[in-house]
């Protein structure tokens, strides 16, 4: 949908205008309206327009200037102009048709101009998306192209015994990474990374594995910055990526493998049917043959029943994920959903208390903390309340470092929870929050009010929300706000002389075509046939009451 503005001196002007292009069957994104060329020029500034219908004849700034000095800000705008006129001199024509105007219209207008003058706006504006579209795209294949002989080069190198001796075999690594074959004072690992996915039993189709693939690249790359270098797909064996690190001292190096791979690991091990494991080479001055058969060799030294393990070259220690406990972290799921704290209290304790009087690092505790924080923060949005609580919610990746006893911890991690969580969502029921909810709404109709958000004000999940809402009103909650706006802006129509517009903005919707749209569908006409047809009903009702009088 495209973004409007229309401007004219005359606010009956622009209203009329507006009204017939609802009449027509023209919707907007978003609607400005402006009176005068100055105002027009100042929402140019800051807000994108597409489209904007300004008469030529204003007060303070008139059209054909307006026009031209919007065509110079920021080096040349994409809007359509639509330029109204009351004279049909050739001169204004003519500027007009010089300034790239899309259409010269003159008053009075009717209804099939003013149809016909958007269309063709419109067509040109979709003209120009294409362009820039196919120049996008075309971008992109050059990129694309590129990326695919760089990753070509890497599966060669690594097939490489001698790199240094054979360097212009790999052109686009010697241009955008010389230091893969030879990394000078730096150090760098390969880390082979193992993708499983269960296709065969249907629950995981082959798109699911691209896409897989295509999530981790994504992830690995917000990480570049801390170490990670870059990523390809192994060409033989599309189970298996190869992701190469840099950095300048062995151990710090190792823990940023290790970071980088929990981070994956809790991001992409909600898929039961996913399994990762990753061998890593040691540090090395390049990557050849060598590193390659360094990090399969640790791949192969992972547990022998398909769990997750990050494995390194020489020392075989093991990041070892045996036995994890996804079904209790799933019924802690369900306890958040619910809100049950005791619930939630029990499943903590029993998942930490698992995990550390068994074998496992450090590593995979902050794992296990890791999933649980996560699932706090999708069971409860970072809300209004609840942001300056957010960076304390967050320590509780530290917390295994600050203590080893199981219950201290699972105690820890529970009050870390109920705090952020909120007190209000510990005194509350259900139903009360419903009616809090409910009161809310009434009260601040007129803002931005996002159910989302609204959920996570009062403790609860968006879903768990939605159902005890309907359940105690007998309606969604998105169809109580707009009912209950559309009432609102009913009785301002009925009691003041404000514009239908106004009223939009007084009820909550920033974009007065939607409001107009959703004020037709909930009461059967538009706002200005309701206030029509209320002063046309409230006058017979009068003089019936004074002929019976």
């Amino acid at each position: 949908m495209y973004r409007l503005m229309v401007v004219d001196d005359e606010a009956l002007i622009r209203q009329g205008l507006l009204a017939r292009l609802e009449f027509l069957g023209f919707a907007f994104e978003q609607v400005w309206e402006a009176g005068g060329g100055t105002e027009a020029f100042k929402i140019l500034e800051e807000s994108p327009v597409d489209i904007c219908i300004a008469d030529i004849q204003m007060p303070d700034l008139d059209g054909l200037t307006f026009i031209e000095r919007a065509k110079q800000l920021r080096g040349g705008m994409k809007t359509q102009f639509i330029l109204l006129s009351g004279y049909a001199e050739f001169s204004y024509a003519e500027r007009a048709i010089s300034l790239g105007v899309s259409d010269y219209l003159l008053k009075p207008l009717a209804n099939e101009e003013l149809s016909r003058a958007m269309n063709k706006a419109m067509g040109l504006l979709e003209e120009e998306a294409r362009r820039r579209a196919t120049a996008a795209s075309r971008e992109h294949l050059a990129r694309t192209q590129q990326d695919f002989w760089l990753e070509r080069e890497i599966n060669a190198l690594l097939n490489e015994k001698k790199p240094l001796e054979n360097r212009k075999r790999y052109p686009q690594l010697q241009e955008r990474h010389p230091e893969l074959l030879c990394a000078g004072e730096r150090m760098l690992m390969l880390g082979i990374l193992n993708i499983e996915a269960d296709i065969q039993q249907g629950s995981f189709a082959r798109e699911d594995a691209e896409l897989l693939r295509f999530s981790v690249r994504n992830v690995f790359s917000e990480l570049a910055s801390r170490g990670a270098k870059l990523i390809a797909d192994n060409l033989t064996n599309m189970e298996q990526m190869y992701l190469i690190f840099i950095g300048s001292e062995p151990m710090s190096l190792r823990e940023e493998v290790e970071r980088i791979f929990v981070r994956i690991y809790t991001l992409f091990e909600r898929k039961l049917d996913v399994f990762l494991s990753m061998g890593v080479s040691s540090c090395r001055k390049s990557l050849d043959a060598a590193a390659r058969r360094e990090a399969g060799e640790a791949l192969k030294w992972r547990d022998a029943q398909d769990r997750l393990a990050l494995c390194f070259y020489g020392d075989r220690k093991m990041l070892e994920v045996k036995n994890f406990p996804t079904a209790e972290l799933n019924l802690l799921g369900v306890f958040m959903e619910r809100g049950d704290l005791e619930g939630m209290r029990k499943s903590i304790g029993r998942i930490l208390a698992e995990q550390l009087h068994s074998r496992y690092s450090a590593q995979f505790t902050h794992m296990i903390l890791g999933r649980i924080l996560n699932m706090a923060l999708l069971a409860f949005p970072a809300s209004e309340g609840r942001e300056e609580r957010l960076e304390e919610l967050m320590s509780g990746f530290t917390l295994a470092d600050e203590t080893g006893e199981p219950k201290e911890l699972a105690e820890r991690l529970y009050a870390l929870l109920l705090r952020y969580i909120g007190q209000e969502f510990q005194e509350a029921h259900a139903e009360d929050k419903i009616k809090l909810a409910i009161q809310y709404m009434q009260q601040n109709f007129e803002r931005n009010i996002v159910i989302n958000e609204l959920a996570g004000r009062y403790g609860m999940s968006p879903n768990y929300f939605s159902t005890m809402f309907k359940k105690e009103t007998n309606q969604s909650a998105i169809a109580y706000l707009t009912n209950l706006r559309v009432q609102k802006a009913a009785w301002y129509l009925e009691n003041t002389e404000e514009s239908a517009v106004d009223i939009s903005q007084r009820v909550g919707y920033e974009d007065s075509q939607y409001f107009f749209r959703v004020f037709k569908k909930t009461m059967g006409m538009t706002p200005l046939m309701y206030r029509k047809e209320y002063r046309k009903n409230a006058s017979e009702r009068s003089d019936r009451e004074k002929d019976n009088g």
